[in-house]
């Protein structure tokens, strides 16, 4: 999705169009297996906030282990972030990725929602997030990993990424609005990000409360496995609050 002449001059590019600090460290690919387990393997060699872009990823995968497959028309890349909060709390830092997400795709498409933990959906799933960490003592680093359909048309994919639902993106940017571009998503991503990325150590409640109004999923009836009751909203760690009959259960993403 990102090719060409103006990917070789990516952060360039991404500092012109407002991405701020994380556009000083962006790693360009022509092609990875996967965005998240290469900047996983380069981890310890590069600072806060490096971003890792490919233009063609193989072997994406999304939360729990499962197959991305990423198409031509598909951005993809990878974040690297050094929070500043105990390992127990590595999920606000999905939170927010998702908000950043959310925020900057809702620019262009208004209805878009966010599922929780990680969904951005309009009338089929547009975007997903993967996290992975590294705790020690301390949570040393986690890698936040995206995935977006900017412009595939999941009608036109072919029938072998769709069949398996290894084709994440059932619903595309462009349906909506054609005027988005990958850069785009991407510099406003980075952006927002940067500003959630910063507080997070001083104000996890700021991150938590900035998720919690924009998840489409509070005040309304989810069943997660066994769970089966009303999302009243996030814990600390980013679990999902549900009131049941039971009383209150956490649901873990």
């Amino acid at each position: 999705m990102i090719t060409g002449p103006q990917a070789r001059a990516l952060p360039e590019t991404l500092a012109g169009m407002g991405a701020g600090e994380m556009a000083r460290r962006v790693i360009y690919c022509d092609e990875v297996g996967s965005t998240q387990d290469t900047l996983m393997r380069r981890a310890d060699g590069e600072p806060d906030g490096a971003v890792l872009v490919a233009g063609r990823q193989l072997c994406g995968r999304g939360r729990m282990g499962r197959s991305w497959a990423s198409p031509p028309g598909t951005l993809t890349f990878s974040v690297l972030l050094r929070p500043d909060i105990p390992p127990d709390m590595s999920g606000i830092a999905m939170l927010g990725a998702a908000v950043s997400l959310y925020d900057t795709i809702r620019e262009y498409i208004p209805g878009a929602r966010l599922e929780w933990p990680n969904d951005i959906m309009a009338d089929g799933k547009l975007a997903g997030i993967v996290l992975d960490s590294s705790v020690a003592d301390v949570l040393e680093w986690v890698v936040v990993g995206v995935g977006v359909n900017v412009a595939n048309d999941p009608r036109e994919v072919a029938e072998e990424l769709t069949s398996d639902g290894s084709f994440g993106g059932s619903d595309s940017v462009h349906l909506h609005a054609a005027e988005a571009s990958a850069y785009d998503i991407l510099a406003g991503f980075l952006a927002r990000l940067y500003s959630y990325h910063s507080s997070m150590g001083r104000d996890a409640h700021h991150v938590i409360s900035a998720y919690q109004k924009r998840c489409w999923n509070v005040g309304r009836q989810i069943r997660r496995g066994d769970v089966l009751g009303t999302a009243q909203g996030i814990d600390r760690d980013g679990a999902l609050l549900v009131e049941t009959e039971a009383g209150m259960r956490r649901v873990l993403f």
